[in-house]
């Protein structure tokens, strides 16, 4: 009957050596999976903040744009500023070269102009953006 109790307490003593290494096991991979989530976590806010500073700098540039654009289109409609395309056009003598002359454009086909031009740096200025976020997201 003593080997019996030996035979029993050496299973019991190898069955809860087992059970409490797993249990060790268990906590030891929740605390790397814990430090493991807070340093990812970390990482998102670090991202989040640098990708909102450059939404903030292209809203500014967007700002600043369209008030440039506002005050051209503004002077455009005032007559104080005027734009002029090229023209060339051939003359009769055949000795001389053909003259550069320009000609002026329409307010309203100026003001079309800036228009697709504004679009165009919008889109550039978001794309850029974009660039630098990749860049910014990329190198950490």
């Amino acid at each position: 009957m003593l080997s019996e109790i030996k035979i029993f307490a050496v299973i019991a003593a190898l069955v809860a050596s087992f059970f409490g290494g797993m249990h060790y096991s268990e906590l030891e991979w929740e605390a790397k999976m814990a430090k493991a989530d807070k340093a990812a976590h970390t990482q998102y806010v670090a991202h989040v903040e640098q990708i909102g500073s450059l939404q903030t700098a292209l809203e500014k540039a967007n700002e600043d744009a369209k008030l440039k654009d506002d005050q051209l289109r503004a002077a455009l409609r005032a007559g104080t500023q005027r734009l002029y395309v090229p023209i060339v056009t051939a003359t009769t003598s055949a000795t001389s070269e053909p003259t550069e002359e320009r000609a002026q454009l329409d307010p309203t086909v100026a003001d079309a102009l800036v228009t697709i031009a504004q679009d165009g740096d919008t889109a550039i200025r978001e794309l850029n953006m974009c660039i630098d976020a990749y860049n910014t997201l990329r190198t950490k």
